[in-house]
């Protein structure tokens, strides 16, 4: 009786061992990977019928990665462009949270470095655990390759954790300033998006969005399906 009951507590805690360290619910998720550990990313637009994208974490609040556009369906080749990306955690307190990230994407059938973009999405709670806040998500892209100029997005994202697994997202974009001159505002165009993820396992996650640039008039439909895949420590 009492080896079966150490058998029981030993099979036990080796499985409190190897579970996972990293949550289904994605509110209760890091910010960025984990140390040695890592997410690979594939997606299908409607630009690109194939995408890739993978993020290591170097350290808990540090994380690094390599994006790839895949096959655009215009012209059925694939894309000559990689991008470098990077996040970085910054702080995090009961009313308001925060990231910095940056992306760099190398073109290699023209000017190879072009444009760079910042973000620092803001993480504020309306409903702790169920509803959040998310701004300057995509802050600013800036491109020089004809001549420089800045766009900053001002992009508002509401997330909610629906149930322990599914998390929904409505996004849209009050308005986009520009040092060109080129601005708009949501009076103008209203963009609009919808985007589901479903955690199946914590190192499986599928996902997917739909939206309109401009629901005004219907216009700009566009699609989005990927799944996202996980491993290295945070499997315990």
């Amino acid at each position: 009786m009492k080896l079966a009951l150490k058998a029981v507590l030993l099979t036990l805690s080796l499985g409190a061992v190897a579970a996972p360290k990293y949550s289904v619910t994605v509110f209760e998720r890091p910010f960025t990977m984990p140390r040695n550990s890592f997410e690979s990313v594939l997606h299908f637009t409607d630009d690109n019928m194939l995408a890739l994208g993978a993020d290591y974490g170097i350290t808990d609040h540090t994380q690094i990665g390599l994006g790839w556009d895949g096959f655009d369906t215009a012209g059925n080749m694939p894309t000559q462009k990689i991008s470098f990306n990077a996040a970085q955690f910054l702080f995090s307190t009961r009313h308001v949270s925060s990231m910095a990230t940056f992306s760099m994407p190398f073109n290699f059938n023209r000017m190879v470095l072009q444009e760079v973009s910042l973000g620092m999405p803001t993480y504020i709670p309306l409903v702790r655990g169920k509803v959040n806040l998310v701004l300057l998500e995509n802050l600013a892209k800036i491109n020089w390759l004809a001549e420089t100029y800045a766009d900053f997005k001002i992009e508002t994202r509401l997330s909610w954790q629906a149930t322990h697994a599914l998390c929904l997202n409505l996004i849209t974009s009050p308005a986009t300033l520009s040092t060109s001159g080129n601005h708009a505002h949501i009076i103008q165009a209203t963009p609009l998006k919808f985007k589901a993820l479903y955690a199946i396992t914590p190192m499986v996650d599928v996902f997917g969005s739909i939206g309109l640039n401009n629901i005004q008039n219907a216009s700009g439909l566009s699609g989005m399906l990927g799944v996202a895949l996980r491993g290295g420590d945070i499997e315990g």
